[in-house]
């Protein structure tokens, strides 16, 4: 739990940081919504719900995975060794990975309220509940923060893994936004594909998706135990014997 404090502490300090997490959302949402709205008028598309509000939706789906992903890379990086330290001092590995899953979730939940709240405002309150949006948010958010903790894993470099991480959400936001004539048998498979219906669900009807719980929570499942198993190989194996 020290841990865990001190890396959000040494996340809501930093002016950067901060200014990412209040711009990034309002930005995301207005471009995605104003890009999506923009083509309504070619009549492409079939749905009841206006295109403008489904780019805002997808806008935030993106800026919640993006800033969450980056922030779990970026933690990654910049602990990896104090871990190893900490591993050769005795800790076990699993109990530092623990550590940093319980860091992702922190600030993944902040970065879903304030995303929640800027959807709102951006919308002009027409969001039929925030709670339910918040916990759709939060589901992509722990998402890509595990993701990111993965990349930092495996590709220990920020700016390759920055890159990776904000085209992989990109696609994934945009192909999940079901606007275009792609298979559902290839939406599914990619990571914001339930999170995108349980927070479109949550914003229109005020409901829950409870088609895509359960396959959300399957997909952050399976990502968990890949992340956890890289982040582990990671660490030396000093701290295995106390």
């Amino acid at each position: 739990m020290v841990s865990v404090r001190a890396n959000v502490r040494s996340f809501t300090r930093e002016p950067f940081t901060l200014a990412l997490l209040l711009l990034m959302p309002v930005v995301s949402i207005q471009l995605y919504g104003l890009s999506v709205g923009g083509i309504a008028d070619f009549g492409l598309f079939d749905t009841d719900v206006p295109l403008q509000f489904i780019g805002k939706v997808t806008g935030a789906i993106f800026s919640t995975s993006a800033l969450a992903g980056i922030l779990g890379l970026f933690q990654s990086l910049s602990v990896q060794t104090a871990d190893s330290r900490l591993v050769v001092s005795g800790y076990h590995r699993f109990e530092l990975a623990a550590a940093r899953f319980a860091t992702v979730a922190v600030t993944a939940l902040i970065v879903a309220v304030v995303t929640t709240i800027s959807l709102e405002l951006t919308i002009s309150g027409h969001l039929a509940s925030a709670a339910i949006t918040v916990a759709g948010l939060f589901v992509a958010g722990i998402l890509y923060g595990v993701l990111g903790v993965f990349i930092g894993s495996v590709l220990p470099r920020s700016l390759e893994g920055s890159l990776v991480l904000v085209a992989l959400a990109d696609v994934s936001a945009i192909v999940a936004s079901g606007l275009f004539p792609i298979s559902d048998s290839l939406t599914h498979l990619l990571p914001l594909s339930h999170p995108h219906d349980i927070v479109l669900q949550a914003v229109v009807e005020g409901s829950i998706a409870t088609v895509h719980i359960l396959p959300a929570l399957g997909y952050l499942l399976v990502v968990i135990l890949l992340t956890g198993s890289a982040y582990v190989q990671a660490l030396p194996t000093g701290g295995d014997v106390v």
